[in-house]
């Protein structure tokens, strides 16, 4: 009861007493009246201040019981130990048919793969960072992390391919660098390096922070190729500069020139897999792989879903291989993906056609899919969004030896993709 409820209560009373049959005499009812009325004031006046006061003491648990039912996740933060506080958890996982079909009939094959990446981040100062990550994979292959399903039911490996510590100085705002084995630090497309391939040794990248729609970016890469003891180590030092240039609200221009000097990396036993590349007595004939890479990546948006262009070439300065392998020293690329297969019911369209004469490119470190380096051809592909954390994806190469003879290949690959 509020204290206008009680108000309204006393004057009722005032007005029964005042029409009572005990009061026999109009003075009397007058004076007893008034002093009803003044009584029941009181009792009016005492029930609003225990009111008041039980209101304050209704406020005073409301905001207890508040404070008290944290939610459930905050509970559980408290009770973490410290050194999982900011611990970063990411994963994923594609299922895979793939079937390569040869013009020659001779080599066709059906496959299931698997992939399966998992890793953890950690901040552990406001400016050091360090993670990894653990992938299937059949072998050592630096290019591929796909698992074949095969081998009458054995366990299947799995390996690190990110070791790595990050340090980004507060006083140098833009500034990175990173140590370890760690994601490529590099702007490139897949003519270049393989989407699964992660270098070793160290790189530093400056984003420079300056006002405008123009971010100049420059990034340097000290590789460790291989260790060999007693023999002189190959390695590759590469340089990168160029830009991020936000041209219009809805455009944005990536481009970047990319120098690849690689030290001894044709020598016997220095190269992981020729792939491509011409070689002779084991060794790579190609002289040396001293890169010159030019990317183009435009992003815009059309019909009002993203679009994303690249064009990307590639000249080896180093090429000197004997006849009648010289002048195979030239690989360009390009491409579009059209879309993006995010949320549940979204989709995107892809497309790519490369031309990689062998020498152009270490065709060791270069997409699989396509083939390596000598090949040409075409990719067709296109994903759909099952879910927000499941996509299909259906994705088609139709390439040929870019020169010498061999078969045409079609690569067909079924994916389903999972994200954690």
């Amino acid at each position: 009861m509020t204290v206008k409820d009680l108000g309204i209560t006393a004057v009722v009373l005032s007005c029964i007493l005042a029409a009572s049959p005990f009061c026999t005499a109009q003075s009397t009812c007058d004076s007893s009246g008034a002093e009803r009325l003044s009584a029941v004031e009181e009792i009016v006046e005492r029930q609003a201040d225990i009111i008041a006061r039980q209101q304050l003491q209704l406020n005073e648990l409301a905001s207890a019981g508040a404070a008290a039912a944290k939610p459930a996740d905050e509970a559980l933060k408290s009770e973490l130990p410290s050194w999982l506080e900011g611990l970063r958890f990411s994963a994923d996982l594609r299922l895979r048919y793939e079937g390569q079909f040869f013009s020659d009939d001779t080599r066709d094959r059906n496959r299931g793969r698997f992939r399966l990446r998992f890793g953890f981040e950690k901040p552990l100062t406001k400016t050091v960072t360090a993670g990894f990550r653990v992938v299937t994979g059949g072998d050592s292959d630096p290019t591929s992390a796909n698992q074949t399903m095969t081998g009458q039911f054995d366990k299947k490996p799995a390996w690190f391919d990110l070791v790595y510590v990050t340090w980004a100085p507060q006083a140098l705002p833009g500034l990175s660098v990173g140590a370890g084995k760690f994601r490529n630090p590099f702007v490139h497309t897949d003519m270049i390096w393989s989407g699964d391939l992660n270098p070793e040794g160290a790189w530093q990248t400056w984003h420079i922070p300056v006002e405008g729609p123009f971010q100049p970016m420059f990034t340097l890469g000290q590789m460790i190729v291989r260790e060999r003891s007693g023999d002189p180590d190959p390695y590759l030092l590469a340089g990168q500069g160029g830009f991020i240039w936000k041209v219009a609200e809805n455009v944005r221009w990536t481009k970047a020139f990319t120098y690849y000097d690689y030290v001894r990396i044709t020598e016997p036993g220095n190269f992981f897999a020729a792939r491509g590349n011409t070689i002779a007595d084991g060794e790579l004939t190609a002289g040396d792989f001293n890169i010159f890479n030019l990317t183009n990546i435009v992003d815009l948006s059309l019909f009002d879903k993203p679009l994303r262009l690249h064009i990307d070439y590639a000249l080896n300065l180093g090429e000197d291989a004997p006849a009648p392998d010289d002048g195979l020293d030239t690989a360009w690329a390009l491409g579009f993906t059209f879309g993006r297969a995010r949320e549940k019911g979204t989709w995107q369209l892809d497309y790519k056609y490369a031309r990689i004469e062998a020498n152009a490119i270490v065709g060791g470190f270069s997409d699989a899919g396509f083939g390596y380096a000598n090949r040409k051809g075409h990719v067709i592909g296109g994903t759909y969004a099952l879910h927000r954390n499941i996509s299909a994806r259906l994705g088609t190469y139709f390439t040929e030896p870019e020169r010498g003879t061999g078969p045409d290949r079609t690569t067909v690959q079924a994916d389903l993709v999972f994200r954690f």
